[in-house]
């Protein structure tokens, strides 16, 4: 394989912003769009491979100021096939900004722009350099109809037509003031798709340990596949 098709001659970002026919309303936010930050890694021979991360607010657009100004111009020249190695250099010499938030984020829409370059210098699908086919069927489910925002019946509505349209699971957001109205649009769910659909939750890190510990075995009665970020991600006791 040339050289050229993977060595970066050119590292460019762009700033999405994705509006949402509905407000997406969790536990923590409301979202009217969703900002896309967009990685381009641009070979010499002229492929280009694309890394895409997702957030919301002015936080998305101090990450791109961070990623053009530190870590984009650091990557001409390199190797894509080399990720390795310049994500950990890249990520560590910029340790003084912390070991999570921009740090970490600043790195990975690059890195998997080198992943979907190495893909198409190769002309293989990128699954095929992740290892190749394991499975020829996978279980897939929608998380879209899923939001609190969502009065029950329209919750309802979104979730039916998720199995309709083939998936074989849904995601419930949960994690409200009323934890009891949680648990009666849970049960709501459940009776309306029956026992061989998959349901999972997502609390979108809005409890604290004691509440996690009091609100989870409830879920048991829904047949709750997963319960999903109960928890601030750096409560490290809990």
């Amino acid at each position: 394989m040339s050289t050229d098709t993977q060595t970066i001659e050119t590292a460019r970002s762009y700033l999405l912003r994705v509006p949402v026919p509905h407000l997406r309303v969790d536990s923590q936010s409301t979202l009217e769009s969703w900002d896309v930050l967009a990685v381009e890694l641009v070979s010499a021979s002229g492929l280009s491979g694309w890394g895409y991360q997702c957030g919301f607010g002015a936080a998305m657009a101090a990450l791109k100021h961070f990623i053009d100004g530190a870590i984009l111009p650091e990557l001409t020249g390199r190797d894509a096939s080399c990720h390795r190695q310049w994500w950990s250099e890249l990520y560590l010499q910029r340790h003084h900004t912390g070991l999570n938030g921009p740090a970490i984020q600043g790195v990975s829409s690059p890195e998997v722009a080198a992943w979907d370059l190495m893909a198409r210098a190769a002309d293989v699908p990128l699954w095929m350099l992740l290892g190749g086919r394991c499975r020829d069927r996978i279980l897939c489910y929608d998380t879209n109809g899923g939001w609190l925002g969502y009065a029950l019946d329209e919750l309802l509505e979104n979730v039916k037509r998720s199995v309709d349209e083939g998936f074989r699971g849904v995601k419930v957001k949960i994690g409200s003031a009323d934890f009891a109205e949680d648990l009666r649009r849970l049960e709501a769910v459940r009776t309306a798709l029956g026992d061989d659909i998959m349901i999972a939750t997502d609390v979108n890190n809005r409890w604290d340990l004691q509440t996690a510990l009091q609100c989870a075995p409830a879920l048991a009665d829904f047949d709750v596949a997963w319960l999903e970020e109960p928890l601030y991600p750096f409560d490290v006791r809990g």
